[in-house]
């Protein structure tokens, strides 16, 4: 992964960005943000986000993550993705 990616994407850049949607960016990026990390991650039928700790934090099974919704505002993922991405394109 290139390293100016993972640097534009770090969660500290955000200091809104919510703890489970750090979570699911440290999964996406093969990073760990958070603690625990999670090692995967599923949309239940009825729109819930459930995360499964990866196992070196020896944490149990499935939990959740929240609603597809609250994860991250539409309007800040869309700021996040045009003001990283023109830097790393360009």
């Amino acid at each position: 992964m290139d390293a100016s990616l993972l640097r534009k994407l770090d969660p500290r850049h955000f200091p809104n960005m919510s703890l489970p949607m750090a979570a699911i960016l440290g999964l996406v990026l093969e990073r760990q943000f958070t603690t625990p990390a999670l090692a995967d991650v599923q949309m239940t039928p009825h729109g819930h986000v459930l995360g499964r700790p990866s196992e070196e934090e020896g944490v149990g099974p499935q939990v959740s993550v929240g609603a597809r919704f609250p994860i991250m505002p539409v309007r800040s993922a869309k700021s996040v993705i045009r003001s990283r991405t023109k830097d790393v394109v360009s």
